[in-house]
């Protein structure tokens, strides 16, 4: 699945115009969302094949109501369900403070697996923090 299905799919009503490996967003060349990161496995449902993604959006001079209806500024994972010929997103929730800008905390799934033994996979997700040109 690329990235502008799964963007898509989690804001339809949004125009993703591609810029390299990111999307600038309604026509602002200041807001940008991009996909970090992606894994397979049974997440939300045991048997259903699905799709994380850790979801980078740079947005810092849009609307307050941009803000409302669309993701926090900052990245956030997704959980997404191919459901007949349709892609939806089954789950959404915030990794970070809205405050971090996606460009100074880079998020990656590292690994993913069933740590506690319920038949349903776990991620492991890691972060490097960029700060006066140092990455931790």
């Amino acid at each position: 699945m690329d990235s502008q299905a799964l963007l898509t799919a989690l804001f339809p009503d949004l125009k993703l115009t591609p810029n390299g490996d990111a999307f600038m967003v309604n026509g602002n060349p200041e807001w940008s969302m991009w996909i970090d990161s992606r894994a397979e496995g049974e997440f939300t449902q045991r048997s259903v094949p699905e799709l994380a993604a850790i979801v980078a959006n740079e947005a810092p001079r849009v609307s307050e109501a941009d803000r409302q209806r669309t993701a926090p500024w900052g990245s956030f994972l997704a959980i997404f369900q191919q459901q007949g010929d349709r892609l939806q997103a089954v789950q959404r929730g915030s990794l970070f403070p809205t405050e971090i800008s996606p460009l100074a905390l880079r998020a990656k799934i590292k690994t993913i697996v069933d740590y506690d033994h319920d038949d349903q996979c776990e991620l492991l997700i890691v972060t490097t923090a960029i700060r006066m040109g140092i990455s931790t």
